[in-house]
């Protein structure tokens, strides 16, 4: 699709309009805390090993590491999918674990990076299904779920194929397609797996600038590190399951941590806004 699909910044954040049920809270996005976390298939080795690092209300956090560090495997226990072997994942202070899934749902929504087998449904069936954590029988609440649906499509520019089937769409198309049925769901936290995956350049920018926009908890795993640099609050740097650093980007990637974790020569080029250096890289 051509042009932009980000609206302005006049635009209302997602929610806004939406009154809030019993499972809401007024904050609009959460404290996320992981504590000393580990998760490893039954009978061996932990995969991930003692993650312990907080994320702050509307704040990103990149996590960012070498293939098979465990970054995947993070996600996973985040967002409840892995039951950690030890330690808690806690939302606004409260054990994940310990919360009905009705309203885990409501408050976190998932972008995986391989997304489901094809159905027969179309871009505008697939986004409304983010509205399945609010649906209450006989609440009469269609309508505000028409609305919600209606302009999470238009944000994303997905208008023009509300009516297309998903197995026809490119790969591009069908990750924004998830990244609508997610913001859909109205989350206050928004945990997304390779989100700029099958994406070209412009809808790479595009979307992480989206991501910023919205006043949203993000916490992604993220490959391009230079990307990190201009789009987190936070980074996360794994390797072999173990937390190599965690802090502010510009902190946490110096041309030795880079090193360390990716097994390549960094140097700083061209200065960011914040502050930072984008990488140049070699073997």
């Amino acid at each position: 699709m051509d042009g932009t699909f980000i609206q302005t910044s006049e635009d209302l954040h997602f929610g806004d309009s939406i009154a809030l049920d019993k499972c809401s809270r007024a904050a609009k996005s959460a404290k996320l805390d992981v504590v000393d976390v580990s998760w490893g298939p039954a009978g061996h080795e932990p995969i991930l090993k003692g993650a312990t690092f907080s994320v702050g209300p509307g704040q990103i956090l990149g996590i960012l590491g070498p293939n098979g560090a465990g970054k995947s495997t993070l996600l996973r226990t985040i967002y409840g999918y892995n039951r950690p072997k030890s330690g808690q994942v806690l939302l606004d202070g409260q054990d994940i674990r310990r919360m009905p899934a009705r309203c885990l749902s409501q408050d976190m929504a998932v972008v995986l990076q391989e997304q489901p087998a094809e159905f027969e449904l179309t871009v505008q069936e697939i986004v409304g299904l983010g509205r399945l954590p609010h649906h209450r029988r006989g609440a009469g609440c269609q309508g505000r779920n028409d609305a919600v649906v209606g302009h999470v499509l238009e944000r994303l520019g997905l208008l023009e194929l509300c009516d297309r089937l998903t197995g026809t769409l490119s790969g591009g198309e069908k990750q924004r397609v998830a990244i609508a049925r997610a913001l859909a769901q109205e989350p206050r936290i928004l945990i997304l797996d390779e989100p700029t995956n099958h994406l070209d350049i412009r809808h790479q920018l595009e979307t992480l600038a989206l991501l910023k926009s919205l006043g949203l908890t993000v916490v992604c795993s993220l490959h391009d590190l230079n990307a990190a640099i201009d789009f987190a609050d936070l980074a996360l740097v794994l390797f072999g399951g173990e937390t190599l650093a965690f802090g502010r980007p510009i902190d946490v990637l110096t041309p030795e941590m880079i090193s360390v974790a990716f097994s390549v020569n960094a140097y700083g080029g061209t200065p960011t806004v914040n502050g930072g250096r984008h990488f140049h890289f070699h073997l």
